[in-house]
């Protein structure tokens, strides 16, 4: 691959430091990317980007920041759009809006939820994303269902 500025140097792999500030915290990391061997110019890929910030998202979540600025960024993170989110949380966008910019009261069950998608996201998990989804499309049970029990992971 050739550089998109200098037109000449060859890409190579390596790691390259990258932050993002959300609220009042600084986050930063080495983050995999492209250098050219000639320029130095530095190319970031979107996939590991998104990590980086997911990654910053999950700290926001366990440390319990709830703001409306970081409601969006995790939102964001968590790969929602705030319709979906409004949707999922049975609110209107208007409410979801008003939460980010501050305009109304940060409603912390809501937060605690986005910190939940965001960490399973992270994780690689969709339980409560799922949970959520069929909390607004409920699916028939029979009167009787009959479960299979396997032995539970011990912990």
């Amino acid at each position: 691959m050739k550089c998109e500025r200098c037109k000449t140097g060859k890409l190579e792999k390596t790691v390259a430091p990258d932050s993002v500030e959300v609220g009042k915290h600084v986050f930063t990391a080495k983050v995999p990317a492209l250098r050219c061997r000639e320029c130095g110019e530095v190319y970031f890929d979107g996939p590991s980007l998104e990590r980086f910030e997911l990654r910053a998202a999950v700290e926001l979540a366990r440390a319990g920041e709830a703001t409306g600025e970081v409601m969006r960024f995790m939102r964001k993170a968590a790969g929602l759009r705030a319709l979906e989110l409004a949707e999922l949380l049975a609110v209107t966008p208007e409410t979801v809006s008003r939460w980010e910019t501050g305009k109304q009261p940060m409603e912390h069950r809501a937060m605690a939820v986005v910190g939940a998608l965001v960490v399973e996201r992270f994780e690689g998990r969709t339980s409560t994303l799922d949970n959520l989804k069929a909390l607004r499309s409920p699916r028939k049970l029979g009167r009787r269902v009959e479960l299979v029990l396997s032995e539970a992971p011990a912990h």
